[in-house]
């Protein structure tokens, strides 16, 4: 915990067993480079980062994991998550993160429909490297957060992100389909008064 680490943090291709407990934890952890969760790396158990400072990217590039938990981490760099074993049973908590870019493929996203699970309450980015970029693929990645309930209510904030990220791309289209979107699944959540449905399907005209 805290550790200080001057140069990269090197985990690539080890197997670290603890199913149900920490397998990997570097709380707060300030690495000056990177650091590489890469190959054939296997996590069984959780890969704790909350709070970690990285001043280089945070790759995870064809490893297994159970759950990796991000929490207000800060990468300077990338965020790296692609070519995943396990993708769609792996918990990826990415709440209050930020990334300068990501770098990811569909095929390693979780799956909720598979006990796969994830959040992206306050993850901040810039970019997106790679595919997809478009709205209806980053929607997609969206809704693998849900479902949304009393216990887990809806969000905004990772909407937002999404718009303004595909806005300052150019894709002003693209920024308008997704804040639809956040706002049709806000009102499915909410119970609104006559006058809200009113003024909810008059913005949404």
């Amino acid at each position: 915990v805290g550790a200080q680490i001057g140069g990269d943090l090197s985990c690539s291709g080890g197997t670290f067993k603890n199913t149900g407990n920490y397998s990997i934890s570097a709380d707060r952890a300030h690495v000056d480079g990177g650091v590489f969760l890469n190959g054939d790396l296997k996590a069984e158990g959780i890969v704790c980062l909350s709070g970690a400072q990285i001043g280089g990217n945070l790759e995870c590039n064809g490893g297994s994991f159970a759950h990796l938990i991000a929490e207000g981490t800060s990468i300077k760099g990338t965020f790296v998550w692609k070519e995943m074993q396990n993708p769609k049973v792996t918990k990826l908590d990415l709440i209050n993160a930020s990334a300068a870019a990501i770098v990811d493929d569909k095929e390693s996203w979780p799956d909720p429909k598979k006990d796969g699970k994830l959040w992206l309450d306050g993850f901040t980015y810039s970019r997106f490297i790679g595919r997809p970029q478009d709205a209806k693929g980053r929607l997609d990645w969206l809704s693998r957060q849900g479902p949304y309930s009393p216990q887990k209510p809806f969000t905004p904030q990772p909407y937002r992100q999404l718009a303004n990220v595909l806005h300052d791309t150019g894709d002003e289209r693209g920024a308008h389909e997704v804040l639809y979107e956040m706002e049709k699944l806000r009102r499915q959540q909410g119970k609104p008064r006559r006058y809200q449905r009113f003024w909810s399907w008059l913005l949404r005209y």
